[in-house]
């Protein structure tokens, strides 16, 4: 009897790798949102705030009122300085919509036009808007305005009924920015030799004068 060969041994298995040579998938971080995203959940949140719900004022009697108080959320305007706002506001139902009137207060930040420091102020507005709703509350129809040169706000009641005063309160903002905001009524202003702030300290520049203005300046003394 003739003995076959011996089959060739099986191969062992490859020894599972030590956890110090086991290979992890990198960890992948989400992108950062862009800026853009950050503003506009910025602005989301703030328009959230100075929103309200006029459903059942529209359904209430002429005459009913309702009050709605802003406390804190900041506006952001045109030149990109955000402006906190406090204030109370009525609400009365009229004929046609609602009447929103009432004091706010809007503190912002200026750089004086003198001095040319950076300060904080506050802004007073008087409110005094009518907005009109798009959706008739008891049948859901459409409703359709002729311009009869009132003024009167046709965009700011959603078809939901909520009233957004948030552009109305922009817009009273940037009415109350004075033209050349100054830090005090007193501000001396900079040295126009040597740029110092002559509220913080004297300077001993000469100040210039045109002499064209002598004869006049001597009638004057």
């Amino acid at each position: 009897m003739t003995c076959s060969p011996p089959s060739a041994p099986l191969p062992k298995p490859d020894a599972a790798p030590r956890s110090a040579d086991r290979q992890y998938p990198a960890l992948v971080l989400p992108p950062a949102p862009p800026a853009i995203l950050i503003r506009l959940r910025t602005d989301t949140a703030m328009s959230l705030q100075l929103q309200v719900n006029v459903a059942q004022l529209l359904k209430d009697a002429v005459g009913a009122t309702r009050t709605f108080e802003v406390d804190g959320p900041e506006l952001e305007s045109d030149d990109g300085s955000p402006a906190c706002v406090q204030g109370k506001l009525r609400l009365t139902r009229t004929d046609r919509g609602v009447w929103v009137s009432g004091s706010v207060t809007f503190s912002s930040d200026y750089v004086c036009s003198r001095c040319l420091a950076p300060f904080a102020s506050w802004g007073e507005a008087k409110v005094d808007d009518v907005f009109l709703p798009n959706v008739d509350i008891a049948t859901g129809a459409k409703l359709r305005y002729h311009d009869d040169g009132s003024g009167a706000d046709l965009n700011s009641i959603d078809e939901q009924h909520v009233l957004d005063l948030t552009d109305t309160l922009r817009q009273y903002r940037l009415a109350a920015i004075p033209m050349a905001p100054v830090c005090r009524e007193d501000c001396k202003g900079i040295c126009p030799e040597c740029g110092t702030n002559l509220n913080e300290v004297a300077c001993s520049c000469e100040r210039y004068q045109d002499q064209r203005w002598t004869v006049l300046r001597e009638l004057l003394e």
